[in-house]
């Protein structure tokens, strides 16, 4: 999950417009050279959370990538990973080990060498049962990180250090997945961290102080004004690798409400801005000098339904209400056609999309109502809703978190479309995002029916880390031995060595997935960037412009 906060229009961010006025593409330092420089927005404020191992919001992610290198990146087509910090490495034919060689010319940005200390560093705090981040999903399946992360060992079995550049890591069983997947990629400073309890990490110095904060990317972070902005200066430490060196020397990153960062583009007072609404499109399409991109998002929105409770644990239920909502509208109408319906939760720019199921759960009120009546579910008053079979009022409370305006209209359409075919809907009034995310994961919590919120996929399809019977991340409690055995099919057996056939694989638990419906899934939105032409070198994919690994390309005329 990523948040999502509306951000707050002060005096000081729009005074702040005139101090990092460097839309001109570039600034005179003391020694009277021109610094090439440019200003891109976000519409919510990050966290401030900057660390690979810590940070929870896409914000703090814009960040992050442009300050600190992976071993490897992914390629626009999601299939194949290309050397970064890992100059090369190489799986056993069984998919159960992997053999990973590091650069030797890497450095941190105060001068340090970046070595194989730093990978397992930050494996084993990951792994740590101390660390309550959300990234030991990728550690996991290194054989006896479970051990170590449940403090029945003291270190982990697979992972071996052959010398500062080279290391062997061995999993607990061959695993097909893409090895982006099988082990965290971003690296933390050991000589930074080395020693900190782990529990209070994520307000060190060292995550959220400028001056204190070591990065490994093209860029180092200047300064940061919590709420308002943080300047990026490049890196003179970092090696260049697969991006290559940034031809810039500075981005300003400015927290700006969206009206204010599309006014501000216009006028050529900002270069670049994140995430438009794509009730802005037409908008920006009309302004001279500004390019605007888009291209499908990894992630979705869904419905959510905890599956343990008695009001939702007949799946015919579910699939009701899947088939009441008219998910074509929220895309045409909220949306204004920037979307894509979904009906697995694989995206549509992957290799591992079932295309098969395009047709299922299309808007079909009639089919909601005879499902209902199948599980007992009938308006036995005459008032319009149904009872549930023991004859009682059947109400469902639906809640959703503030700060993203096309899921805040679709709340209300969702209760409209449901109680069309009989289920009565209690909405409730939209939350902070953060309250709602912690009532959502608390798995003793019994008051939780319904909620609306999204998730961020991996580029390699990995069902068990979200909707696995045992995983952390299964919000909806959804328990099926039938799904756990095809997922773990699609992971582990033979079949799933070639990309084909753990496609195939994938594909049949999709249709598990469908059939039991723990989720409604209700469309990725399209990433919609915009920026000034003057700025060049831009590329984009599902990572939108200013995700994209490109940005080291970024230049001003």
């Amino acid at each position: 999950m990523k948040k999502s906060k509306i951000g707050i229009l002060s005096l000081a961010v729009v005074m702040g417009l005139s101090v990092f006025a460097t839309a001109c593409g570039s600034k005179s330092s003391g020694d009277g050279a021109k610094k090439k420089s440019i200003t891109a927005t976000m519409n919510s404020t990050f966290d401030g959370k900057f660390n690979p191992g810590l940070y929870d919001s896409v914000y703090d992610a814009y960040i992050l990538d442009q300050t600190f290198a992976s071993l490897w990146k992914q390629d626009e087509k999601l299939e194949t990973s290309i050397p970064d910090l890992a100059e090369s490495w190489k799986e056993s034919e069984k998919k159960d080990a992997v053999s990973i060689k590091l650069r030797k010319d890497a450095k941190w940005s105060d001068g340090k060498p970046l070595t194989v200390d730093d990978v397992i560093f930050t494996w084993k705090f990951i792994a740590d049962k101390e660390y309550s981040g959300s990234r030991f999903e990728y550690v996991e399946s290194i054989k006896g990180a479970k051990e170590y992360h449940e403090g029945k060992a003291k270190d982990i079995e697979g992972i071996k250090k052959v010398d500062d550049y080279n290391l062997e890591v061995t999993f607990e069983k061959s695993d097909a997945r893409d090895i982006s997947t099988k082990v965290f990629s971003t690296p933390m400073p050991k000589h930074i961290f080395e020693g900190k309890p782990v529990k209070t990490l994520e307000n060190d110095p060292a995550v959220k102080k400028a001056e204190n904060i070591v990065t490994s990317g093209p860029f180092t972070i200047k300064e940061i004004k919590a709420g308002e902005f943080v300047v990026l200066e490049k890196n003179k430490n970092f090696y260049g690798a697969a991006q290559g060196k940034p031809k810039l020397d500075q981005i300003v990153w400015k927290v700006l409400q969206e009206d204010v960062a599309i006014g501000a583009l216009k006028e050529g007072k900002v270069d670049m801005v994140s995430r438009i609404k794509p009730s802005s499109f037409e908008t920006i399409k009309g302004f001279k000098d500004v390019e605007l991109v888009e291209d499908t998002d990894l992630g979705y929105q869904y419905l959510g339904f905890r599956t343990d409770h008695p009001k939702l644990s007949d799946k015919k239920v579910r699939r009701a209400i899947a088939y009441a909502i008219n998910r074509e509208q929220m895309v045409t109408g909220l949306l204004k056609g920037h979307g894509t319906l979904l009906s697995t939760p694989v995206s549509p720019k992957s290799w591992a999309y079932n295309k098969d199921l395009d047709a299922d759960y299309s808007f079909d009120p009639a089919k909601a109502k005879a499902l209902l009546a199948e599980a007992g579910y009938k308006d036995t008053n005459g008032d319009g809703f149904v009872e549930d079979p023991s004859g009682k009022p059947y109400v469902l409370s639906l809640e959703f978190p503030k700060g993203n305006q096309v899921r805040e209209q679709s709340a209300k359409l969702i209760r409209e479309d449901i109680e069309k075919v009989g289920i009565k809907i209690d909405l409730k009034q939209p939350k902070d995002f953060a309250a709602l995310a912690e009532t959502v994961q608390q798995k003793a919590d019994k008051t939780m029916e319904m909620w609306l919120m999204g998730w961020t996929t991996d580029v390699d399809p990995n069902p068990k880390n979200i909707y696995g019977s045992t995983a952390e991340s299964n919000y909806y409690r959804w328990k099926s031995p039938e799904s756990d055995k095809s997922i773990g099919v699609s992971m582990y057996d033979q079949k799933a060595f070639t990309k084909e056939g753990r496609k195939a694989l994938i594909k049949d638990w999709t249709k598990i997935f469908q059939q039991d419906s723990p989720v409604v899934l209700l469309y990725s939105q399209n990433i919609i960037d915009a920026y000034n032409k003057r700025v060049t070198g831009v590329q984009y994919d599902y990572r939108g412009a200013l995700g994209h690994p490109s940005f080291v390309d970024w230049d001003v005329k």
